[in-house]
């Protein structure tokens, strides 16, 4: 227990405030909603760019050191990207972008 302790304050003690950006809407970043469609099988879905302790991918909440997070990052709608997921290469193409 003292070691989690430990570990929380020195965590505490590197946070930083992360200034959003002006780009809301417009580029993927920390805190965007993103609309997604999957050019595999053709779904189209919603995920919430992260922190690592908020992300919970059963919530469509994906942490932005993830790969498939790190991958939508920076991007705008309409561009296409992929990234390398345990069953092999996964492509998306970005439809939406909320705050």
């Amino acid at each position: 227990l003292e070691g989690r302790i430990a570990e929380l304050e020195k965590m505490m003690n590197s946070a930083r405030i992360v200034e959003r950006p002006d780009l809301d809407g417009v580029i993927a970043h920390l805190g965007s909603l993103v609309t997604l469609k999957d050019l595999t099988w053709n779904d189209e879905l919603k995920m919430r760019l992260v922190g690592d302790f908020e992300a919970d991918p059963a919530r469509h909440m994906i942490s932005i050191t993830s790969p498939l997070g790190a991958a939508m990052l920076g991007h705008l709608v309409g561009d296409e990207f992929e990234y390398e997921a345990p069953a092999g290469t996964q492509k998306y193409k970005i439809l939406a972008i909320e705050g």
